[in-house]
């Protein structure tokens, strides 16, 4: 399918978190019959809706993340050997590629 096709090439271009090709591999497609065929295009994998709509300052809260149990956030950045310690973090942007997929499939 073309739409599933643009969606992971969006993925692999665009994901600055791309790294093991989970959410990239989980994009399929689903035929369904609703008053005649409809293909349902998406994922199940549970971090596509934050990579999708962002998060912290530039998800649907358009909060910074803070800790929930902890005085600091630790986190590892890829690449690095070393923990950064963080009271928050803005969070990360959206990459739209499902939507961005399907609005490319319609051309």
């Amino acid at each position: 399918n073309a739409v599933v096709r643009e969606a992971r090439r969006l993925l692999k271009t665009r994901d600055p978190g791309y790294d093991t090709g989970a959410l990239h591999d989980s994009v399929g497609v689903t035929l369904k019959h609703d008053r005649g065929p409809v293909a349902v295009v998406g994922t199940r994998v549970r971090h596509a809706i934050w990579v999708h709509d962002g998060t912290g300052q530039f998800g649907p809260r358009r909060a910074r993340i803070h800790p929930k149990r902890a005085k600091v956030l630790r986190f590892k950045p890829k690449g690095s050997s070393r923990y950064i310690f963080r009271a928050s973090v803005a969070g990360m942007r959206p990459n739209p590629f499902l939507r961005d997929a399907l609005a490319a499939g319609r051309h």
